[in-house]
């Protein structure tokens, strides 16, 4: 069949074309020359008519067979962006609640602080800084009434409690045996008595046996069942006396020995601590403050004698009757005699390292300056004794010189001798004339 090439021909009415000319689904759409010749004949009618048409959109003819359509792509993304908004905003409205009620309470001012007048002629910042200031005050005010209302309730809470009965505990005293039982064992008198010799004891027997070939792991095994006294007498008999000479079987016997002597104490001190234990350290106290007192007493005497030999270390006693001047002087003496007692004292019982090393120090200076001082005290006796012994031979000599006899070739009066007539002169002569020009002097 032929095709209808006719333009004004109407089409005919088929089952796929049912409507009598109207396009159906498989007709060709109109060119777009058609279009527009039809829009041109619209707009002339509109304007024989007197009307103005409104503006028409027109679309792009590349987009009119696109399917709008939305994808399930955009659809989801779509409701993905509308749930990000919804938390968004939830969230933004938490934050403002939340900052809501974190904001600090509006401060009541102090009636007194409010009653402050404020300064004149303030700028709109210092006015605010007033007002920040006059609450800052009144919240100080307010939290410091508060603190002594809370040491007003702990003082009545205190007292309350001094006059309420002490409460002891239910296990109070096996408490206090248990707190006897430690200190007894960590008491370095207690580990000197007992444990140090049974760690000797013990010592003793495992190197009599590592030295009479023993291995590791035996001194291992006995030390697991407790230590060589809970290791049977048949074992010791047959793995060991039986097998050692006279002398170390005997040694390792007097250690087993001394161990159960020791552990037997041991563990009667421990079980007797809670009745002794307090009977130890009144004992204990009483013997340190015996000996405190004892070497107080040796001090005190050397430091008596030393102070008569070193005027600047004894006090002197202040005449009522004194002059001022004599008053202060001997005021500021003891005030010196004073403060070196004090660093004596310091230095008899130091406390901290750093004094430790100040009295080491003054220790070795105190023996050279000791030493010093004997060596200088030596030759100044001996000086000493030199210069009496000088004035004897003098005093000898005065009573024992031949003095001039008078005669004719002697005047009355002494004349004093040149020195070249002492050197004509003998000895005794000349020695004479001396002394008689020093008497004549004198």
């Amino acid at each position: 069949m032929e095709p209808n090439t006719d333009p004004n021909a109407v089409p005919e009415t088929t089952a796929a074309n049912p409507l009598l000319g109207a396009p159906s689904l498989d007709a060709d759409r109109p060119s777009a020359d058609v279009l527009s010749a039809l829009d041109a004949d619209l707009d002339e009618a509109y304007k024989a008519a007197g009307e103005t048409p409104e503006p028409e959109t027109v679309l792009d003819r590349s987009f009119e067979n696109i399917d709008q359509t939305p994808s399930p792509e955009e659809l989801a993304a779509a409701e993905q962006a509308k749930k990000d908004a919804d938390a968004a905003a939830a969230q933004a409205a938490v934050a403002a609640e939340a900052a809501r009620a974190s904001a600090p309470p509006p401060v009541e001012l102090d009636p007194e602080i409010a009653a402050i007048e404020q300064p004149p002629h303030l700028s709109e910042a210092n006015q605010s800084n007033w007002k920040k200031l006059q609450e800052a005050a009144s919240t100080a005010k307010k939290e410091a009434a508060a603190k002594a209302a809370e040491a007003a309730e702990l003082s009545r809470q205190l007292e309350e409690a001094k006059k309420a009965p002490a409460q002891v505990p239910p296990d109070y005293e096996e408490l206090k045996k248990r707190t006897y039982i430690l200190d007894t064992e960590n008491d370095p008198e207690f580990k000197k008595k007992f444990d140090e010799p049974l760690a000797d004891a013990t010592n003793a027997v495992y190197d009599i046996l590592k030295k009479n070939g023993a291995t590791d792991e035996v001194i291992e095994s006995i030390k697991r069942v407790g230590g060589p006294d809970k290791v049977s007498r048949e074992w010791w008999d047959r793995n060991a006396l039986g097998r050692l000479e006279i002398a170390e079987a005997k040694r390792i016997e007097n250690s087993l020995a001394k161990i159960s002597e020791l552990k037997d104490g041991r563990k009667k001190e421990l079980d007797n601590a809670a009745t002794e234990r307090p009977k130890i350290l009144e004992a204990r106290e009483k013997q340190s403050l015996e000996q405190f007192q004892e070497a107080e007493k040796v001090i005190n005497a050397y430091l008596g004698e030393v102070t008569e030999k070193l005027p600047f270390l004894k006090k002197k006693e202040i005449p009522a009757d004194a002059a001022p001047a004599v008053k202060e002087q001997l005021t500021k003496h003891n005030s010196e005699v004073d403060a070196l007692h004090a660093r004596f004292q310091q230095a008899l019982w130091p406390t901290t390292p750093q004094a430790r090393a100040e009295v080491a120090t003054a220790a070795a200076a105190s023996h050279v300056l000791a030493n010093t001082l004997r060596i200088t005290q030596g030759q100044l006796a001996a000086k000493e004794a030199e210069i009496t012994k000088l004035t004897a031979e003098l005093a000898k000599i005065k009573v024992a010189g031949r003095a001039p006899v008078p005669g004719a070739h002697t005047p009355n009066v002494v004349k004093s001798a040149s020195v070249t007539d002492k050197m004509r002169m003998k000895n005794s002569d000349a020695v004479d004339a001396g002394l008689a020009e020093a008497e004549a002097e004198l």
